[in-house]
């Protein structure tokens, strides 16, 4: 009994330590030493919202970015019966803050995919008319050493409100 009142007692007393945030200096993936590279590595949004210019329908187009990323790795590389994933030349100009997308020595890929709560998925070995929906959406990803590297997601800049978009794209944030 009196081992589980000490054992109490000192959790109580150690819990502020472990709770203190940690400071520049003791973060060991940033560095104040102008000489050395700071690698403050920032934490993606797990979601993101994409919002066109014109939009018919009244969806509100959510994208969780971790379903983003598994069909852009599952979709790959190669480009199947559905005309995706296939490549894309940014001519909308995005910056993708991520240095493997923004290097123009990397090839993007781009690769059709739904909203939270679209109970569709793009398959990429069946015709694009033969969908059971259109999707505005797309994820963005460079071929880095033959490897998807996730970039980003864009949208149509118009939505029609079959879900088909047109016109150039909208970057998600």
């Amino acid at each position: 009994m009196r081992f589980i009142q000490s054992l109490l007692t000192l959790s109580l007393v150690a819990a502020p330590a472990f709770a203190a945030p940690i400071t520049e200096s003791d973060n060991p993936i940033s560095s104040t030493d102008e000489t050395k590279p700071t690698k403050v590595l920032s934490p993606r949004a797990p979601f993101v919202t994409c919002t066109p210019k014109k939009n018919e329908t009244k969806t509100k187009f959510i994208v969780d970015v971790a379903v983003a990323e598994r069909e852009m790795k599952e979709a790959g590389l190669v480009t199947d019966k559905s005309g995706d994933p296939h490549h894309y030349g940014n001519f909308d100009g995005f910056h993708w803050g991520v240095h493997e997308c923004d290097d123009k020595k990397h090839q993007l890929w781009e690769f059709p995919i739904f909203w939270v709560g679209s109970k569709h998925r793009w398959q990429k070995n069946q015709k694009t008319f033969m969908q059971a929906e259109k999707t505005p959406i797309r994820v963005v990803y460079a071929d880095v050493n033959n490897t998807p590297h996730y970039c980003g997601i864009m949208i149509h800049e118009t939505v029609k409100s079959n879900y088909q978009g047109t016109d150039h794209f909208e970057k998600c944030e």
